[in-house]
């Protein structure tokens, strides 16, 4: 029996697989589809975090990764071709900083949030 992990997993990579086929103005906004380079991080963020986050392409050439607790703590990875910005809205107060991809941050970053 898989775990629930290995279930939200196997979930991520078939929406990713989706996102990887979205092409040019697939929100019927003009957006652009998005890079292997870029699809093949977020499989990193899939393979590694220490949390299956939500995922959601944007129309900024990125793909968005949340979490989100029942208190409305909020954390958010917005990942492009060339950084990371962070959102993380603890007891309603935000933070936002931008860095280089970074799995080892990144959970770092997860732990926090749920620690």
């Amino acid at each position: 029996m898989e775990s629930i992990d290995e279930i939200e997993k196997t979930n991520n990579y078939a929406h990713l697989a989706e996102i990887k086929e979205l092409g040019y103005n697939w929100n019927d906004n003009f957006a652009d589809g998005f890079s292997d380079g870029l699809i093949s991080k977020i499989q990193t963020c899939i393979d590694n975090l220490i949390l299956q986050p939500s995922i959601f392409p944007t129309a900024c050439n990125s793909i968005q990764l949340e979490y989100e607790k029942k208190n409305g703590d909020y954390l958010e990875f917005e990942i492009s071709e060339l950084e990371v910005n962070c959102l993380y809205i603890r007891n309603s107060n935000p933070k936002e900083y931008t860095f280089s991809f970074d799995i080892t941050k990144m959970n770092k970053i997860i732990k926090e949030f749920y620690g």
